[in-house]
């Protein structure tokens, strides 16, 4: 929490005269009129505030905003990413917190997603939201003004937010969804794999073109729908990534690239420990491939994640469950290594990590 030391009322003026200021520049009104919802129980004169200004004023007249307490303008710089504020702040008030530093208090979790959904979208994005819940797209000024309609007909609501998601998850809004949960994505890639035998050279027998061609043919049917075309292939990798605690999203063409969200971490790391140990390749040869032609593609394929990707999903996930403590990729690929003595090597079938 920031310090609540408090100003005179000659300085909160002026701190509000800057920092209004500063947002109007910007053209940030609509942004806070979203971030200040929940404070401000008035909706219609929160709607029709025209400036940063009204805004400060009615949070002072609501009793949120006064010269001793502070805490709600340092939260709303942090949460609305506008740093650069704290130069011209500091001028003012030397004693101010940095506000990297701080602690939000005064504003819900939930608030914090929303605002992350609305840094999130693109116009795309907004005009795709805009088709799902009104009969005729609305010409929304921008993903503020969105969410202002969405909330204001309780589509976005605090504590049922689960079918808006899955709406999101379900027309490719990734980045949307990453703003309302703590989900990650991670890609995991199947590729033939580089060995004395030229395998990455060679071209794809029959099984496999086959294979490719029905992945590419039914991708489109990701996050699956309940729809008839949707091939028993995809229907069996997605009741074995939800099996394992994770969701398959997406499909890329070429080497077979499955796009993953995990929601916590034990389920990012038991990927990785299925990864490395064979177990994944395995599992997914057996959906994938024909029982003859099993020893074949084991031989010939192999799994690979990002080592990159993979630590930076996970350390955002460990941070969500503030678990003090991580298990890195490498740490992970040392621990599962000493206790099963697994030996990792080109031609062994193993999981590729680089």
């Amino acid at each position: 929490m920031a310090s609540t030391e408090g100003i005179s009322e000659d300085a909160l003026k002026q701190l509000l005269e800057i920092i209004s200021e500063w947002y109007d520049d910007q053209g940030y009104t609509s942004m806070l009129k979203v971030l200040y919802r929940d404070h401000l129980k008035n909706t219609p004169r929160l709607r029709k505030a025209s400036g940063t200004m009204d805004l400060m004023n009615l949070l002072i007249a609501s009793g949120n905003l006064h010269s001793k307490d502070l805490t709600l303008l340092y939260d709303t710089i942090k949460v609305t990413d506008t740093l650069g504020l704290e130069i011209e702040i500091k001028h003012l008030i030397p004693s101010c917190p940095n506000f990297r530093d701080i602690t939000i208090s005064k504003i819900t979790p939930h608030r914090q997603k929303v605002m992350k959904l609305g840094m999130a979208l693109i116009d795309g994005d907004i005009v795709k939201i805009s088709r799902l819940y009104n009969k005729t797209a609305k010409n929304y000024t921008d993903a503020w003004t969105l969410i202002m309609d969405l909330e204001h007909r309780s589509i976005i609501y605090e504590g049922k937010m689960e079918e808006f998601i899955e709406n999101l998850r379900k027309n490719g809004l990734v980045q949307a969804v990453n703003a309302l949960t703590s989900e990650v994505c991670v890609k995991l890639t199947l590729k033939r794999k580089r060995d004395a035998s030229g395998y990455e050279d060679q071209p794809n027998p029959k099984y496999v073109i086959d294979l490719l061609k029905e992945v590419c043919e039914y991708k489109r049917t990701l996050p699956i729908r309940d729809i008839p075309e949707c091939s028993a292939l995809i229907r069996k990798l997605d009741r074995f990534y939800t099996s394992i605690s994770l969701t398959l999203d997406e499909i890329e063409e070429g080497s077979i690239v499955f796009h993953l969200f995990a929601q916590d971490s034990s389920a990012l790391e038991n990927l990785l420990k299925m990864h490395l140990s064979s177990k994944l390749i395995k599992n997914l040869a057996e959906i994938l491939v024909p029982e003859k032609h099993l020893k074949e593609f084991l031989d010939e394929w192999m799994t690979h994640i990002d080592e990159t990707e993979y630590n930076t999903a996970l350390i955002k996930l460990k941070d969500t469950e503030k678990v003090s403590t991580s298990k890195t990729f490498k740490s992970t690929s040392k621990q599962l290594s000493r206790d099963r003595d697994v030996k990792h090597s080109v031609g062994s079938g193993h999981g590729e990590f680089k």
